[in-house]
């Protein structure tokens, strides 16, 4: 019973991220529209992100089930049934904050408890470090919030994200990642 509530939240997981991907996607596009470049680049950044959170989901369900994860199956029953939700990148700069604080602030906090009920450690550290990676979204889209309103965009911006958890870092890359701990070298650079 457990092990069936953990491949349920691992499920619904890897659905909702890959729904996230898709909209944030779609978010690129009206912002590139709008002329908006530094935002298209963050959503994609997100969006990129995101799609390493469905990687590290399936590894789990994997090893948890010692069943590959087969993706495709996902798609068949997925529903994108946001597009009515897609407005302007204003309207979907805040839609995004919400969602990924909402991800940061209940629902990764609910499963890496529910992982540590459970039994499960290494999900409680999987949970644990994929809600960090949806807070530095949180934070990436309040910043770029603040940054519309005020019209205040830099001429260069690069977004650093993390191949191992989809941590994403403004500008100036650390040494070390602080959520996997690994060298500079894990990001990914992607720029305007």
């Amino acid at each position: 019973m457990q092990m069936d509530k953990i491949i349920e939240i691992l499920n619904r997981s890897i659905r909702g991220e890959l729904i996230a991907k898709r909209k944030y996607e779609l978010f690129s596009d009206i912002a590139t529209k709008e002329d908006l470049f530094t935002i298209a680049i963050l959503f994609k950044a997100v969006s990129y992100a995101e799609s390493i959170h469905v990687k590290n989901h399936s590894v789990m369900l994997t090893n948890l089930t010692k069943e590959k994860v087969d993706i495709n199956k996902y798609f068949k029953d997925l529903d994108f049934g946001f597009q009515d939700q897609i407005k302007s990148t204003r309207v979907n700069l805040l839609n995004s904050q919400v969602s990924e604080n909402f991800e940061y602030e209940d629902k990764y906090k609910n499963f890496k408890v529910l992982a540590k009920k459970y039994g499960y450690p290494e999900l409680e550290t999987h949970f644990s470090l994929i809600r960090l990676s949806e807070k530095s979204h949180a934070d990436l889209f309040s910043y770029f919030i603040k940054r519309l309103i005020d019209e205040d965009f830099e001429d260069s911006i690069t977004f650093h994200v993390c191949r191992n958890y989809g941590n994403i870092i403004l500008n100036e890359v650390p040494d070390t990642c602080p959520l996997c701990g690994k060298a500079k070298d894990v990001y990914i650079d992607i720029s305007i």
